[in-house]
């Protein structure tokens, strides 16, 4: 089996037991699911471990009809060898991930941590002090800086305001990470709830012309275009060109340079103005990286630095 880049010949095993089949420990709590996204519906359970029960979230996948004999076997084994990066991760703002399970539906369902809270645009509902809007964008930062400086990095694909989740303490935890590459795919079931284009860099949209770029890909730097629009979210309340009502208008405006006008807080906060508009360059080679996101929102940083030295993580 090939290794997979950054991970361990002896973590690969992974792949050839069932170290992260949760199936006969996770049951469903409820009849109904309690969430449906673009590509997968969302339920509650149980995860039991050692007679202990632990509320945990399932993210079923919802496939669609394929002309690939081998596509589901394909999605299972693309999963777990995101989830060998995934098990691994631990940091108070990076949801947690236990396993799969595949008796939820026809394609594997993603155990992760349950949030009894609402999603950061729901919470700043209620919460909308610009100091705990500020302390947010600050968490979610250094979420995604941790997840950038893991090895292979991992690109979440997808920030913005609904995933960004709100624990029991008020912090933000960024959630569905990683998952965009993968079910970016006409092979699976798309319900549209919000176009998402809104939060995604233009070269994602209109990639170069290149015979060795076939598909758009997800990177840090279009993950640090998303993070400046999702600043904007939560400070204007409302998502990127709310005032544009389809899809081509916001991409046409995306592509032509154009960017949502900051809200009148950023007036008395012109550095964070300025590095909000670096995050949303046109050019990726001139957004700031998500370590220099924190130093520049004046974060300390210091402990997860040593710790990324110390796990031997290449900086970003």
């Amino acid at each position: 089996m090939a290794n997979l880049p950054g991970v361990p010949p002896q973590e690969m095993c992974l792949l050839d037991n069932n170290d992260d089949d949760l199936t006969d420990v996770v049951e469903r709590d409820g009849e109904f699911n309690i969430g449906i996204g673009e590509h997968s519906d969302l339920w509650k359970g149980r995860l039991s471990v050692e007679g202990v029960p632990t509320l945990v979230a399932i993210k079923v996948l919802r496939g669609g009809s394929s002309s690939r004999p081998d596509f589901r076997e394909h999605l299972i084994k693309s999963l777990r060898r995101q989830g060998i990066l995934w098990l691994k991760l631990s940091h108070p703002h990076v949801s947690k991930f236990y396993g799969f399970v595949y008796n939820f539906g026809i394609l594997p369902g993603l155990v992760l941590e349950f949030y009894e809270g609402k999603n950061v645009m729901e919470y700043t509902k209620r919460e909308n002090s610009d100091e705990t809007k500020l302390r947010l964008v600050g968490e979610i930062a250094l979420g995604l800086k941790y997840l950038h400086q893991q090895w292979p990095p991992i690109v979440h694909g997808d920030l913005r305001g609904a995933n960004v989740l709100i624990d029991s303490a008020g912090h933000a935890v960024v959630a569905d990470y990683g998952l965009a590459s993968i079910m970016d795919s006409a092979e699976f079931t798309s319900i549209k709830t919000a176009g998402t284009c809104r939060w995604t860099a233009p070269e994602i949209m209109d990639p170069p012309a290149s015979g060795d770029i076939p598909l758009p890909q997800f990177t840090v730097k279009s993950d640090v275009f998303s993070y400046a629009m999702t600043v904007f979210e939560i400070f204007a309340g409302e998502r990127p060109f709310n005032e544009k009502k389809s899809d081509s208008s916001v991409i046409f405006a995306i592509l032509n340079g154009n960017r949502p006008t900051l809200p009148e807080f950023f007036e008395s906060k012109s550095d964070l103005a300025k590095l909000v508009q670096q995050c949303w360059s046109q050019n990726p080679d001139q957004r700031p990286t998500a370590r220099q996101i924190c130093r520049s929102l004046g974060l300390t940083t210091w402990y997860w630095d040593w710790l990324d030295t110390v796990r031997g993580y290449l900086p970003v």
